[in-house]
């Protein structure tokens, strides 16, 4: 009994094993992303064909070979599954990132943009202060070179009509000079004249008297 349930379990082995020989050949060279379905497919194929021939020859063992292939087909579909999520989140991940990136750098331009624009400003503000500082300095050294010209003018006048006032008080003052000059004289004059008159009468006079006595 044990011989004649032995040799149809290694007949529908080896049939098996000589059926996928060259499906599994090929998925042996065959990328992941291909041979991973495929070879669930070629698994599957299998853990039917050995559930039916446990069923038909009444083998347990063919059965079990079955349930335990169908068994880790289930489990490496559970695995690809995850994989397959995993991936997904990885590439939505690195989406994201390069999303994130990108919008950094984004902002990271536009702050470049702002900085270099307000340092634009800066430096035309700072442009326009100092022309206004020149323009103002150069507005006050004008109004005070005015007020030191007008003060000057003033000094001026003063001195000149200072001058002026001096020199028509020196001409006042030789003018009577010459008028108490000339009234000196004049009563010198007037002095000597009458002097002279005096000794004019006084020799007259004895004239006179010499006369009366001849």
């Amino acid at each position: 009994m044990t011989a004649l349930k032995e040799i149809p379990k290694a007949t529908v082995s080896g049939a098996i094993k000589l059926a996928r020989l060259p499906a599994d050949t090929a998925l042996r060279a065959a990328p992941e992303s291909v041979a991973s379905p495929a070879g669930l497919a070629v698994d599957r194929a299998d853990a039917a064909v050995r559930s039916a021939a446990g069923t038909a020859l009444r083998d347990p063992e063919l059965r079990d070979e079955a349930a335990r292939l169908r068994k880790a087909i289930a489990e490496r579909r559970r695995a690809q599954k995850l994989r397959a999520r995993a991936s997904e989140r990885t590439e939505e991940g690195e989406e994201q990132a390069e999303k994130a990136r990108a919008e950094a750098e984004k902002r990271r331009r536009l702050a470049d943009q702002e900085a270099k624009r307000k340092r634009e400003h800066a430096q035309e503000r700072r442009e326009q202060e100092r022309t206004e500082a020149k323009k103002a300095k150069k507005q006050r050294k004008e109004a005070a070179q005015k007020r030191a010209d007008k003060e000057r003018d003033k000094l001026q006048d003063r001195a000149q009509a200072g001058r002026l006032d001096a020199l028509e008080a020196k001409a006042g003052a030789l003018k009577e000079r010459e008028r108490a000059l000339t009234e000196a004289d004049e009563a010198q004059r007037l002095k000597d004249a009458a002097a002279r008159a005096k000794q004019e009468r006084k020799r007259v006079s004895g004239g006179l008297h010499s006369n009366g006595r001849d």
